[in-house]
């Protein structure tokens, strides 16, 4: 299977945004008994809604190639669900639900911290046992065949979710290096195999010409004398 096969994995955003929503599931039907799972069941909890725009796919994996690691990066704002809300203008929803559990999103993000910090440490088993325990079901195996050719295996992301457990998973047995970008909160791959040098400091040349605009200005700012801090 080729690597940028994967690449062509497609994900949709609603291109009116989303909502951050209060849900109140519906009260249990007459009749049935009320046990711990149905109480729970029954309980409202917080969900990222799309607006019901029109809809507008990218390809994460080939657009985004340091994504897992900014949603990872989210395990440092526990309860910012705001940001949630900024990563679904931008990325969409996590599965294809029609709506996403904050629950959900929190879980996947720590779980991603947890992956990448044992990544970052050198702990290779823990990483590797850290992925082994939260991709099942995320991804589809087949094998393709044509005539006259090699059986290939391919393996297809379900969702968004097992999009940022496969670059996860690219990223340790790759051994390729990413660095987040001074001015925003994007990564990208840098070193041997990439576009970029090792001492690349941005993600792209507007966040490089945002940066030293910056440093522009706090150079230019007026300097005030103060007399009796001269004395």
């Amino acid at each position: 299977m080729e690597e940028n096969d994967l690449f062509l994995f497609d994900w949709k955003v609603d291109q009116d945004g989303y909502n951050l929503e209060f849900f109140q599931p519906p009260p249990l039907a007459p009749g049935i008994p009320v046990t711990v799972l149905s109480e729970v069941a029954t309980e409202p909890y917080w969900i990222i809604k799309p607006r019901g725009g029109p809809l507008h796919y990218y390809r994460p994996l080939k657009d985004h190639p340091g994504l897992a690691r900014r949603f990872a990066d989210l395990a440092q704002t526990p309860g910012n669900n705001a940001a949630l809300v900024d990563l679904a203008n931008t990325f969409g929803l996590l599965t294809v639900a029609k709506t996403g559990r904050i629950s959900e999103w929190w879980g996947i993000i720590h779980s991603l911290h947890v992956f990448f910090s044992m990544k970052d440490a050198d702990d290779i088993e823990g990483a590797c046992a850290a992925f082994n325990r939260h991709v099942q079901s995320r991804f589809s195996a087949t094998i393709r065949y044509e005539r006259a050719k090699r059986p290939e295996l391919e393996l297809s992301p379900f969702n968004l979710a097992g999009a940022l457990w496969f670059q996860a998973a690219g990223e340790l047995t790759h051994g390729t290096t990413f660095k987040r970008c001074r001015v925003c909160p994007t990564w990208f791959p840098v070193g041997r195999g990439t576009k970029h040098r090792k001492t690349r400091k941005f993600c792209s040349d507007r966040c490089r010409k945002t940066w030293h605009r910056k440093q522009k200005d706090v150079v230019a700012l007026p300097v005030i004398f103060d007399r009796e801090t001269a004395k």
